[in-house]
């Protein structure tokens, strides 16, 4: 996706800005680093997390190695823990 695609992407999810940041590819399109990413890499605060676990039926095995929870194709969220 291209960078409008991504910020239509991140605006459609309606989170609140002071409780989430964009990860990885997403931000360094954000940042014309890259012009394309393939997904969008999210790091929330502890209870925005637990908002979306209810929203997208998040639970363990939702889980991979890198401790991204996988809410659809494109969106992979991690936990702030601090």
């Amino acid at each position: 996706m291209n960078k409008e695609q991504l910020l239509q992407l991140v605006d459609s999810l309606q989170l609140p800005k002071a409780e989430y940041y964009i990860l990885s590819s997403g931000c360094l399109l954000l940042y014309d680093l890259r012009k394309y990413a393939k997904d969008l890499d999210l790091c929330l605060s502890k209870e925005l997390f637990e908002n979306m676990k209810v929203k997208f039926n998040i639970d363990s095995s939702s889980k991979n190695d890198c401790r991204f929870y996988r809410l659809n194709d494109l969106v992979e969220v991690v936990v702030n823990d601090k």
